[in-house]
């Protein structure tokens, strides 16, 4: 499911041993979320804002959800 995210802080990612920034703080992302049955956020994913077509998982406490679907925000 799509949602947007806030990022709540920096985020980098390992680029084969070299660690690239991949979205600011403040950056208003939309990506893929995965839902457990009791609506719980599982994991979420996206493009990078400066390596397009790269996307990663981002841990839950580097985001803030802003739109999207949860019974637990």
């Amino acid at each position: 499911m799509q949602i947007t995210v806030e990022i709540v802080k920096d985020v980098y990612w390992d680029n084969w041993g070299n660690i690239v920034k991949v979205f600011d703080r403040g950056d208003t992302v939309t990506g893929s979320a995965r839902f457990d049955a009791n609506g719980n956020i599982e994991s979420f994913s996206a493009v990078s804002k400066y390596h397009p077509g790269i996307s990663d998982y981002l841990d839950l406490d580097e985001i803030r959800i802003v739109e999207g679907y949860s019974w637990n925000r």
